[in-house]
């Protein structure tokens, strides 16, 4: 049990670390500066950090947040992003050896076990690196993406070789193609739709690298149909994953920017959805009237609720347009999928 407890904790020290160098590649893309050089420092008063300012988590903790030169205050960016790639790691590592992990045996250590384990990572840390980019600046930098299609190719090539089949490796070109376009078109319309930009430029192409990426999981003779089900599934599992962290953030822009109309409807909308749900859950709708009345009620809420969103997008009001990113909505989504994928096949063991 010690010797587990010492291999997770090394694998989650080792996360924090990639973590740490996450945080740099994040702000330096940014900032526009090189990722090797100069040394960190502190980008308030310019001074070089020590090594022991360096250590991921604690130094933060130590530190109780704030700059050891100048006092000036560390972005809380550094532990989350720490901290979540830590667990990245730690869970990324025991979903796929936990076999091994747990007895000691070494029948986890399969080729098709460590290539996705490997590609699982690489892919995820960038999936964090355009998060944090797509959230700080509103910004998707296509280099990143770039990248992602790049490892998502090679993988899918040496999955092909493997197998003696290169199905593998079409359905990552094919994944890339189809959700670059899907998602390109979709912004086509909702610009034109809207006359505001519903979708930012970076969108199709982090669509673009997630097919490729989700693509290159799928295992060999699935067919095209399975690829076509997962990126139907990433594009339809986003908009809920941006709602849960979106409508908290957005309510708050309304609040601070006084538009207390619209926040009134949604806050009405959401709190009469969750009663609604409630009642169906304890059986109090069982009468049909009740039934067909409170759905209608929903969706004349609902419908009121689009009417007005809508409005607020065409006439561009700054409350509204506070751009909330969809691209770490879509990211999340990507990794959920390349989670199920080997588990519904059987590939981690």
């Amino acid at each position: 049990m010690i010797a587990i407890i010492t291999v997770l904790a090394l694998i989650f020290i080792i996360g924090t670390i990639f973590g740490s160098f996450l945080n740099v590649v994040i702000l330096r893309t940014i900032s526009e500066e090189s990722i090797v050089v100069p040394a960190s420092k502190c980008p308030k008063c310019q001074t070089a950090l020590k090594w022991y300012h360096n250590i991921p988590l604690l130094s933060y903790i130590f530190l109780k947040g704030k700059c050891a030169f100048c006092g000036e205050k560390i972005s809380i960016q550094y532990p989350i992003v720490e901290f979540l790639t830590g667990l990245l790691f730690l869970g990324v590592s025991v979903f796929y050896f936990h076999s091994s992990l747990a007895w000691g045996f070494l029948d986890g250590f399969t080729f098709n076990n460590v290539s996705c384990w490997i590609f699982t990572l690489i892919v995820s840390c960038l999936y964090i690196v355009i998060s944090g980019t797509d959230i700080k600046s509103l910004a998707v930098y296509e280099l990143h993406t770039y990248i992602i299609m790049g490892v998502s190719l090679i993988f899918a090539l040496i999955q092909s070789i493997h197998n003696a089949s290169y199905s593998v490796l079409l359905y990552s070109l094919v994944g890339g193609v189809v959700f670059f376009l899907f998602v390109a078109g979709l912004k086509l319309l909702f610009d034109k739709l809207l006359k505001t930009e519903a979708l930012g430029d970076g969108d199709p192409f982090i669509a673009g690298a997630i097919g490729t990426a989700v693509g290159a999981m799928i295992p060999d003779g699935a067919g095209f149909i399975i690829l076509g089900l997962v990126i139907l599934g990433v594009f339809l599992l986003a908009p809920l994953l941006y709602a849960i962290w979106m409508v908290p953030v957005y309510l708050y822009n309304l609040y601070k920017n006084k538009n207390y109309y619209l926040m009134t409807i949604l806050i009405l909308f959401f709190g009469y959805v969750v009663v609604y749900l409630f009642a169906s859950q304890f059986g109090w709708l069982e009468n049909n009237l009740a039934r067909y009345l409170s759905f209608g009620v929903a969706a004349a809420l609902g419908l009121w609720v689009c009417i007005e969103l809508m409005r607020s997008l065409r006439n561009n009001q700054s409350s509204v347009c506070a751009q909330i990113p969809l691209g770490p909505a879509l990211v999340t989504s990507a990794f959920i999928f390349m989670i199920m994928i080997p588990a519904m096949y059987g590939v981690a063991i």
